[in-house]
């Protein structure tokens, strides 16, 4: 509804969509979908990137497909597959997915470009020539015919190479990242995200971003971190994963006591709580929250932020541990006996929790 003619921008309904909903969600619906990448509805989605004459022109296009002539059981086949396509769009993004892209458009060639119909006579002679004494007609393209097909399906070949081959290159530079991360060899996963974000440096995939923060922020690169969830931030500004992690990285530099750095960390988790203020994904921000409340002397709100987080996530165990450090500390242990005992159940052989629980002598 805010731009019905003109759209938002092709390519920008991830960008756009968390920032809408923030503005018309009621706190319960914000917690679902912080992260969607599609509308799961392509006419939806057509509508929102490109308004309603967009959206019109797109479900024109595809049902066009259907109206093309064509008789036989082919032509019935082929329109009986793009009818599939089209209904499926009506529940998820199959023209965002380049193979199926390219099955929806060689599906009407087949209809547009028929092969040569054969005599039924036999001697390979086209329909309607007349026979005569030993001359045969073979169907099929002249030598030089033959050359040109040829080299039109080899541009075509490796133009459809293309399509694929930087998504592919892209991901699997996106799992060494991911690899060498868990192997802790820092340096080559940061190459394996450098290649990645080079090949397809676009807008609409900032979790590389947020994949490559995080790995920097493991590897102690504080100034690293922030840039990659800078660069994250302005990309996706309503992305509530990236802004939660740089409200991390500002908590740190809090600890560290540098001035204005935690004041920055609570604007910043504060923002993320806002945009997702409850489900599962939620519980890290409010485990955030806590630490910094914390940090800032307010005992009584962290413990709140990590009973939040709780319920959240009922098996997030640093927030168990958080909650129940501060409650031994305010010697509340009855509290504290009860948040183990409930983490417990959910991650029974979680070996920090077993040990603090026997540390503090807590029963089981």
């Amino acid at each position: 509804r805010s731009a019905p003619v003109v759209g938002v921008g092709l390519g920008q309904f991830t960008q756009e969509y968390p920032c809408v909903k923030q503005t018309i969600a009621s706190p319960e619906e914000a917690a679902l979908g912080g992260n969607v990448m599609y509308a799961h509805n392509e006419y939806l989605q057509s509508g929102a990137e490109l308004g309603i004459p967009g959206a019109v022109l797109f479900a024109g296009a595809v049902l066009g497909l259907l109206a093309l002539p064509g008789s036989g059981l082919r032509a019935w086949a082929v329109k009986a597959g793009v009818l599939a396509v089209a209904v499926h769009a009506l529940f998820n993004f199959p023209f965002h997915t380049t193979p199926v892209q390219m099955f929806v458009w060689l599906l009407p060639a087949l209809v547009l470009f028929p092969s040569p119909p054969l005599s039924p006579e036999g001697g390979g002679r086209l329909r309607g020539e007349s026979p005569s004494p030993g001359r045969v007609v073979v169907c099929g393209p002249s030598p030089r015919g033959r050359g040109v097909v040829f080299a039109a399906s080899l541009v075509v070949a490796l133009a459809v190479a293309a399509l694929f081959l930087r998504p592919l290159m892209r991901s699997s530079y996106f799992q060494w990242a991911l690899a060498y991360q868990d192997a802790r060899r820092y340096k080559q996963s940061s190459d394996m995200f450098d290649r990645a974000l080079t090949i397809l440096p676009d807008g609409s995939h900032s979790r590389l971003l947020f994949h490559h923060g995080r790995m920097l922020f493991e590897a102690g690169d504080l100034l690293g971190a922030q840039g990659q969830f800078e660069k994250d931030r302005v990309r996706f500004p309503c992305y509530p994963e990236g802004l939660g992690n740089l409200g991390v990285v500002y908590g740190v530099r809090a600890q560290k006591g540098e001035p204005g750095a935690l004041e920055k960390a609570q604007e910043l988790i504060d923002q993320a709580l806002r945009l997702r203020p409850g489900g599962r994904a939620a519980a890290g921000d409010y485990n955030s929250q806590g630490n910094l409340r914390v940090i800032a002397g307010d005992e009584a709100g962290a413990l709140e932020s990590y009973r939040e987080a709780l319920r959240c996530d009922a098996g997030n165990a640093e927030a168990a541990m958080n909650a129940c450090h501060l409650l031994v500390k305010m010697r509340r242990h009855a509290e504290a006996t009860e948040i183990l005992r409930g983490i417990l159940r959910q991650q029974p052989d979680h070996p920090e929790l077993l040990a603090f629980a026997r540390n503090l002598s807590i029963p089981l």
